[in-house]
């Protein structure tokens, strides 16, 4: 029945733009960075600052969680999304760094959180396995599929940019 629901679907695709594109930014970061004229070591380190905001955010994502709509939890992701994949593109100085490092970990806590709260809340307990189940598998595809086209606009395009304007009007 949940597979009959518009809202399934409507969140499900949120899911996954998050964990294609997710994905996308932190296999290619060292080599997005660098075109940036940002050193490695630059973009090492954002990998752990991404993770610390992450777990930052994952805290007060499930605070928000339990007192949004959950199109307003999908919305909050999506937005960190669009603006991770904007500032993907100009982060040339520390301030937008930062922002970009904020706007990834929103959108990888909310959507971390999503998971584990917001499919019982809306189908209740009774088939979370197999719903979980459908939702987890097209998150794997996406995730696999998102880094290739980050690859594909690169190997072909001469740059990241497209994939992330792709991003941005996905969101």
């Amino acid at each position: 029945e949940a597979l009959r629901t518009p809202i399934l679907w409507a969140f499900m695709v949120g899911r996954v733009l998050g964990g294609a594109w997710g994905t996308a930014l932190v296999f290619h970061q060292i080599s997005l960075f660098e075109n940036l004229g940002h050193s490695p070591g630059v973009a090492a380190t954002t990998y752990g600052q991404i993770a610390l905001m992450t777990a930052g955010f994952i805290l007060i994502s499930g605070w928000l969680v339990d007192r949004l709509r959950p199109g307003v939890a999908v919305m909050i992701q999506m937005l960190g999304l669009a603006t991770a994949s904007g500032l993907a593109m100009v982060m040339t100085d520390p301030g937008l760094l930062f922002l970009y490092t904020l706007a990834f970990a929103v959108m990888m806590g909310m959507g971390s959180v999503f998971d584990g709260t917001v499919w019982v809340n809306l189908f209740g307990r009774q088939h979370q396995g197999a719903i979980r189940g459908f939702v987890a598998t097209a998150g794997v595809m996406g995730t696999s599929i998102g880094p290739i086209i980050f690859g594909m606009s690169y190997d072909y395009l001469g740059s990241y940019n497209p994939a992330l304007w792709l991003g941005i009007g996905f969101s």
